[in-house]
C-alpha cells in the first residue's frame, strides 16, 4: 500500500491512502512511502527533511488529545440522549413521540386543559396508531411526557458532569 504524507502548516502530519491523483502538484512538503512505522500510544509522526519519524507527543499534544476525547465523549452522550428522546415515552402501554413538534403539541394540549378549553382529542402514537386523549387523562399524559423527557435530559447532564469532573 502506498501512503501520501504531507506536513501541515502547524507542523502536524497528514497521511492519505490511496495516493491521490496528481499528488505531484502538491506545493508543500510531502513524502511517498510504501509502509509507515507503527504509531504507539503517546507518540506522533514527524516529517522533517523528507523523512518520516515517530516522536514523543508534547504536553500540549497530550492536552489537545484529552480535549478532543472529551469533546467526542460529550457528543456521544448528546447522540445517546437524542436517540433515547427519539424512541419516545410510554403512556397507557403505548409509545408516543418526543420530537420537538410533539413536545409543542403535548404542551399545547396541557395548556388547553389548564384553561378549561380542552375536549377529548385523538392523538397518534409513535407508530401511527390512534389514542383518545380524554380530559380525564391529559394531566397524567403530560406528567408521563415531562417525566420521561426530564429524566432523559438529567441522565445526559449527569454523564457530562461526570466526564468533565474526571
Amino acid at each position: 500500500m502506498n501512503y501520501f504524507i504531507t506536513k501541515q502548516d502547524d507542523g502536524s502530519v497528514n497521511i492519505v491512502t490511496p495516493v491521490p491523483p496528481k499528488f505531484d502538484l502538491f506545493t508543500g512538503e510531502y513524502l511517498l512511502l510504501e509502509e509507515i512505522p507503527e504509531l504507539l500510544e503517546g507518540k506522533k509522526y514527524s516529517l522533517n527533511d523528507g523523512e518520516l519519524s515517530v516522536i514523543n507527543k508534547t504536553t500540549a499534544d497530550l492536552n489537545l488529545d484529552d480535549t478532543k476525547k472529551l469533546e467526542s465523549d460529550l457528543k456521544g452522550i448528546d447522540q445517546e440522549t437524542n436517540s433515547t428522546i427519539e424512541s419516545g415515552f410510554t403512556f397507557d402501554n403505548l409509545v408516543f413521540s418526543l420530537s420537538k413538534n410533539a413536545q409543542l403539541n403535548w404542551g399545547n394540549l396541557f395548556i388547553l386543559k389548564q384553561a378549561g378549553l380542552y375536549t377529548d382529542t385523538e392523538i397518534a402514537t409513535i407508530d401511527s396508531n390512534v389514542f383518545m386523549l380524554t380530559t380525564g387523562n391529559v394531566n397524567a399524559f403530560f406528567a408521563a411526557y415531562t417525566d420521561a423527557l426530564n429524566a432523559t435530559l438529567e441522565i445526559g447532564r449527569n454523564l457530562k458532569q461526570i466526564l468533565k469532573n474526571n
